[in-house]
């Protein structure tokens, strides 16, 4: 987005290539008022990077050579950055989730209801009815109100949704959990006396998932 950012010499281009440049700009606020700047690797945001680099060599075309290569540079720099932190660890994202998968059979057995907001690797973990907090695979969360990680459930939520699992994201590095829902989740379950199962490492990371289950009815 950087290398495609002169909006003085935008008033140049052609329309269709002025209107491909606002599309891509419109991307990124959308993604993230909807809660998607979460997601590792910044995955919603890569699919309108070759959009900002086409605007960018057609910027380049009518800009100063000087003021192209400062955009090129500050670019590249952020770039750099963002391989040193997220990059070698995204390399071995399979593997990570692969061992993820493996752990959480044996964490979420005997499961029949789980609630998390990552309703990917813990689908394929489980034969257990996953609910979807973020939404993006359960309709009567998504029209719910909030973002992508803060949707607005109420107290009673997992009682009434029969969940007997939560699964839910730490951060050592920050010393708190994830996302907000997370939070709202392990703080649900331990009121209502869900039993801390083990905690799930993403090897590579300084995330960790914490388990609870609903402790088996003594009747």
């Amino acid at each position: 987005p950087v290398f495609a950012l002169a909006p003085g010499v935008a008033r140049r281009l052609p329309p269709h290539e002025l209107a491909v440049g606002i599309a891509a700009l419109v991307h990124l606020p959308a993604v993230a008022l909807a809660g998607g700047d979460w997601m590792p690797s910044f995955r919603l945001f890569v699919p309108v990077l070759p959009a900002f680099a086409w605007v960018g060599a057609a910027l380049a075309e009518r800009a100063a050579t000087w003021a192209t290569l400062t955009r090129l540079a500050v670019a590249l720099g952020l770039s750099g950055l963002l391989a040193r932190d997220v990059g070698l660890s995204s390399r071995n994202v399979v593997e990570q989730r692969l061992a993820l998968v493996d752990a959480g059979r044996v964490a979420l057995a005997g499961a029949r209801r789980v609630a998390t907001l990552d309703a990917g690797w813990v689908g394929v973990a489980t034969r257990a009815r996953v609910v979807d907090v973020a939404g993006v695979t359960d309709p009567t969360v998504a029209v719910l109100p909030g973002g992508h990680t803060s949707k607005r459930l109420d107290d009673g939520w997992l009682d009434r949704r029969d969940i007997d699992a939560v699964v839910a994201l730490w951060d050592d590095r920050r010393s708190n959990w994830y996302r907000r829902n997370d939070a709202r989740l392990a703080d649900w379950a331990e009121r209502a006396g869900f039993v801390s199962g083990p905690e799930l490492v993403l090897r590579g990371s300084s995330y960790r998932y914490r388990v609870y289950r609903r402790p088996a009815s003594r009747d």
